[in-house]
């Protein structure tokens, strides 16, 4: 069995990974809704929010290497997913930085 576009289907499954750890992400929030978890609730939060922006980062990688392969939709989910939850946490921690930085100087 041969893949016209390997790079692609890669990137398209780190995507699919990506949405189904924001989907736990969500369920792990609302069943964990008490005081008394709050600690195990935000580290889990953490290593989730970080599994997912290593599995779009891979994958914005594996798209960014397939792009002269041909387009198909698993090709064009993938650049777009993994796109926005890149640039979405990019924005997250650049404004993390932005609003710590007056404390800091």
């Amino acid at each position: 069995m041969t893949f016209k576009n390997p790079k692609s289907n890669i990137s398209y499954k780190y995507a699919i990974v990506a949405l189904i750890i924001i989907v736990i992400i969500i369920i792990t929030s609302l069943v964990l809704d008490t005081q008394q978890g709050s600690d195990l609730k935000s580290m889990l939060l953490g290593i989730l929010i970080l599994a997912i922006a290593f599995t779009a980062v891979i994958g914005l990688g594996y798209s960014f290497m397939g792009i002269r392969e041909p387009n198909t939709t698993k090709k064009i989910i993938g650049l777009i997913i993994n796109s926005i939850i890149t640039i979405s946490l990019g924005l997250l921690f650049l404004s993390s930085v932005i609003e710590i930085l007056p404390y800091l100087i």
